[in-house]
C-alpha cells in the first residue's frame, strides 16, 4: 500500500479518504515503523528516533526491560483510554469527604516541622507533585517536575506575571520562586462553567459543579499558606479575560488547558488582550497526528467524555492555533511528558498499541514513560 509513497504522502496513505485518523489504531505494526521511520526519521526534533523503533521493532535486545515487561499506569481516577487521559471527574477513589462544607486549608495553629507538613499536605488531592519544602511535597496525579528546565521562560525578575488555569498553583508558585514581582493565579471557583461537552451536560446524573468533591482551590491556599506566598488567586475564566480588570502582564502562562478548551481560538484573543510582553503556551501534541504529518496543521476533535478533551493538535496544529489567536513564537521547547505522578495504579502489561504510544513517545521525547502524554511549550509574543 505504501510503495511508490513518500513523506508525508505516506502518511496520508495510512488515512481513510484523506481523513485523519489514529494511526496506532488504523495500522499494523509492520506499518506504524514505515510511516514512523518516514516521517520521523533524519528529524531535528526526533534525535530518539532509532533507538524507539528498535525498541518497538523488537529488535533489541533490552526491549522487555524497557517497554514490553513496564506496567501501564492507570490514574486512579480514571480510565487510560485512547489519549493516555486521566479522567478527573471519575468517582474519587478515597475516602468520601465533603469537601464543599470543610474549612478551608491552612496550617495556622499546627506545628511546622517536616513531618507534619507533609502530614498536612496528605490530607488533600493534588493534580501536580510539588516540591513545597525540602523534605515536603505534594503527592500529584501529574508530574512536571524534570520538565521545568525545558520550558522556555523568559526572565521572570521584577515582573508582572499571570498563570491561568493555576489548580494547585504549580506553575504560579514557580514563578514567584523565580523572581517575579507580582504573581496573579486564575482558576474557576465554580467549576460548573468548565466546558463540558453537550453529552455531559445533558446527563441528570452529572453534577458539573462536583460540589462532593475537594474544593478545586484548597491545594493552591494551603501552599500559600505554607510558602508565605504573595501569589494572588482570582476566579476568573480564561474566556472573561479582560484588561480594564485585571490590567497587562508581563508574562502569562497558560498550561495544558488548551485542550480542554472548546473555542481555543477565542480564548487565545482573550488571552492576547492582557499580554503586553511573554506568552509561555504549554500543551499536549497529539503523538499519532505527529506521524500522520509535521508540516501540515492537524486536529482530532475528540468532544465526549467528562475529562472533555477538544482538540488534539499536532505540533504544527498549536504553531497555527497561537499563529491565529495572535502571537508570534520566538523560541520552542524539546518535547517532553506529562509524567503519571505518585498517586497512580499499576495495572498489567501494556498492549501492542501501549507499546506503540510508548515507542513514539520515546522516539520524538527520549522517554518511554508509560502513561505519559506528550507536551511541547511555546514563548510567544503579541503579533498586534
Amino acid at each position: 500500500m505504501l510503495e511508490g509513497l513518500e513523506g508525508d504522502d505516506r502518511a496520508d496513505a495510512l488515512g481513510l479518504e484523506g481523513q485523519v485518523v489514529d494511526v496506532l489504531d488504523a495500522v499494523d505494526a509492520e506499518a506504524f515503523l514505515d510511516v514512523a521511520a518516514d516521517v520521523l526519521l533524519g528529524s531535528e526534533d526526533c534525535p530518539h528516533v532509532g533507538d524507539a523503533l528498535l525498541a518497538f521493532g523488537g529488535s533489541s535486545p533490552d526491549l522487555d526491560q524497557r517497554l514490553g515487561e513496564r506496567e501501564v499506569l492507570r490514574h486512579v481516577t480514571g480510565e487510560l483510554g485512547d489519549g493516555w487521559s486521566h479522567n478527573p471527574h471519575a468517582t474519587n477513589p478515597w475516602p468520601a469527604t465533603n469537601y464543599a462544607d470543610r474549612p478551608m486549608a491552612t496550617t495556622q495553629g499546627r506545628g511546622t516541622d517536616t513531618a507534619t507538613l507533609q502530614a498536612r499536605v496528605d490530607e488533600l488531592l493534588w493534580y501536580h507533585s510539588v516540591d513545597v519544602k525540602p523534605g515536603v511535597a505534594t503527592q500529584g496525579w501529574w508530574e512536571l517536575r524534570h520538565a521545568l528546565p525545558l520550558i522556555p521562560f523568559p526572565d521572570l525578575r521584577g515582573k508582572r506575571c499571570l498563570d491561568i488555569g493555576t489548580w494547585d498553583g504549580f506553575y504560579a508558585y514557580e514563578m514567584e520562586r523565580r523572581g517575579a514581582a507580582e504573581v496573579v493565579a486564575i482558576d474557576l471557583l465554580d467549576i460548573s462553567a468548565i466546558d463540558y461537552p453537550p453529552e455531559i451536560r445533558a446527563n441528570k446524573t452529572f453534577d458539573p459543579s462536583l460540589g462532593d468533591k475537594q474544593l478545586r482551590s484548597a491545594g493552591f491556599r494551603l501552599l500559600h499558606d505554607i510558602l508565605d506566598s504573595k501569589v494572588e488567586w482570582r476566579d476568573c475564566n480564561i474566556y472573561d479575560l479582560d484588561p480594564v480588570e485585571m490590567g497587562t502582564f508581563d508574562v502569562v502562562n497558560l498550561g495544558s488547558l488548551l485542550i480542554h478548551l472548546r473555542d481555543p481560538v477565542r480564548a487565545l484573543d482573550a488571552v492576547r488582550s492582557v499580554t503586553k510582553g511573554h506568552f509561555v503556551c504549554i500543551d499536549y501534541v497529539h503523538p499519532p497526528l505527529e506521524l500522520l504529518s509535521r508540516k501540515r496543521p492537524l486536529f482530532q476533535l475528540q468532544g465526549e467524555g467528562s475529562d472533555f478533551q477538544w482538540w488534539l493538535a499536532s505540533d504544527a496544529g498549536l504553531r497555527q492555533l497561537l499563529h491565529v489567536g495572535g502571537f508570534t513564537i520566538e523560541e520552542v521547547s524539546k518535547y517532553f511528558l506529562l509524567r503519571p505522578g505518585p498517586r497512580t495504579l499499576a495495572v498489567g502489561k501494556p498492549s501492542l498499541r501501549d507499546r506503540a504510544r510508548q515507542a513514539t513517545t520515546l522516539a520524538l521525547a527520549g522517554d518511554s514513560t508509560a502513561g505519559g502524554h506528550l507536551h511541547r511549550a511555546y514563548r510567544c509574543r503579541p503579533r498586534f
